[in-house]
């Protein structure tokens, strides 16, 4: 079941009830393993796939949508590849508006991926003139329309600037930033926020790079086509995504089938990372310089449109659709060895409810571990937030869910997060070393004479 989020604010002594937005604020999590292997400092993967579809466009269709409620339509003319119109489907679920998706020709696949009552047959239109068919079908009809790569350009490259800036938000220094092309939304709107920053902050511009086959070239001579649309790029997002490159001086890197292979397994498997094949370009062309000696040590970003955790990390802020009883017993049994009296963890899980946050690993359905944060209401003195318990399943030990609670941790915080360890436990204190945590001082209780 689909879950919205929302807040009560009081707006003039009147209780009101806002929606708060769902996409966006995606982990960028440190791929230490990945650095281990490679041999290169400071390696961070932005995880877009943590996003609702699953997919970086949930940031635009979400505005779309909005945009679409706020101009009083009812039904919104989505044509673009699977991703870009399973967002629009879900946020136009969100905002109560009905989707319509043209089947043209040789587009067989849209018939058993969408529902079929949305779909409307236009295979007999005139395959050169498909943008005028949409364009005249949504004027007659009072349809918002919402062509990947075609429309709405100003309102998908705002979205996409919060992406940048959240990256911004977590790395002030970036030397490297690795994205994949598409339909160069991704490319203008990097280079809009990062030339802002430059002019505004003096902040220094990172080299922009950019995974493509050998088949998709970026120039404006030969617009490039999405390989499961008819749609193709709008030239002035090439000219635009050009200049980001040149300006940047970063570039263009091809990467072969091979090496996007490789990439999608190495992530799979030294970072518990899953990112579909068509777009690992971004790592794969990493990879590709790491190779030929060009990456020195500095702070590299990886951008990955639908990247996750193997394994579904959720964050909890209610007691809701897990009960108070089940997290308890989850952290009872996963933290037997070392759990603390039931009345205190019960005290620990009402103060993450209220100013922290629980974290569970999922894995179709099933908890696998469990992590609790709790606000120790100082800013300064220590962390703000401390990470009171944290433990995993048995059965699942060796598979880095702890390392991944963790992270999500530390990401969610700010890094502004302490934890205790037992003097005993060298393992786990190697392995929070590993992570960025430091030994600072001895924790003593006073339990009398």
């Amino acid at each position: 079941m689909k879950m919205s989020i929302f807040r009560y604010v009081i707006i003039d002594g009147e209780e009101r009830v806002i929606k708060m937005k769902l996409s966006g604020r995606t982990p960028l999590l440190r791929a230490i393993n990945l650095e281990k292997k490679l041999k290169i400092k400071k390696i961070y993967i932005k995880l877009e796939g943590a996003n609702p579809t699953h997919h970086k466009n949930a940031r635009i269709a979400e505005v779309l949508c909005k945009d679409a409620a706020a101009h009083k339509k009812t039904t919104i003319l989505v044509d673009g590849t699977n991703a870009y119109i399973r967002a629009i489907e879900y946020f136009a679920q969100e905002n109560d508006l009905k989707i319509i998706i043209p089947r043209f020709s040789h587009e067989t696949w849209k018939t058993y991926r969408f529902d079929p009552s949305s779909i409307l047959d236009a295979r007999k239109q005139n395959k050169l003139k498909k943008m005028d068919y949409l364009q005249l079908l949504a004027k007659v009809n009072n349809y918002y329309l919402a062509v990947e790569g075609y429309t709405n350009m100003n309102i998908s490259l705002m979205a996409l600037e919060e992406l940048t800036k959240e990256i911004i938000a977590k790395r002030e220094t970036i030397d490297t930033i690795n994205t994949q092309f598409s339909h160069g939304y991704t490319l203008t709107s990097m280079y809009n926020v990062f030339l802002r920053e430059w002019i505004e902050k003096e902040k220094s511009f990172p080299k922009i790079y950019c995974g493509i086959n050998s088949q998709n070239e970026l120039k404006t001579e030969s617009l490039g086509h999405d390989i499961i649309s008819y749609i193709q790029t709008n030239k002035s997002l090439l000219d635009s995504s050009k200049i980001a490159l040149q300006e940047s001086y970063g570039k263009i890197i091809t990467v072969s089938e091979e090496e996007l292979k490789e990439a999608k397994k190495l992530l799979r498997y030294v970072e518990q990372i899953k990112v579909s094949t068509e777009n690992a370009y971004p790592l794969a062309a990493f990879l590709s310089q790491v190779k030929a000696g060009d990456v020195e040590n500095g702070t590299h970003i990886i951008i990955l449109d639908d990247a996750r955790s193997r394994m579904d990390i959720e964050q909890i802020t209610d007691f809701q659709p897990h009960t108070k009883e089940e997290i308890l017993s989850v952290a009872k049994t996963y933290l037997a060895e070392y759990s603390d009296p039931l009345i205190e963890m019960n005290e620990a899980l009402n103060n993450a409810i209220k100013k922290g946050f629980i974290l569970l690993a999922k894995q179709n359905e099933a908890i696998l571990g469990v992590c609790i944060i709790v606000n120790t209401q100082f800013d300064d003195f220590i962390p703000t937030y401390h990470l009171a318990y944290i433990g995993t399943s048995k059965d699942h030990k060796g598979r880095g869910i702890g390392t991944e609670l963790v992270k999500r941790a530390v990401d969610i915080t700010d890094g502004k997060l302490s934890l205790h360890v037992d003097l005993d436990n060298k393992g786990a204190k190697k392995l929070y070393e590993k992570m960025g945590f430091k030994h600072v001082y001895n924790r003593m209780i006073f339990y009398g004479e």
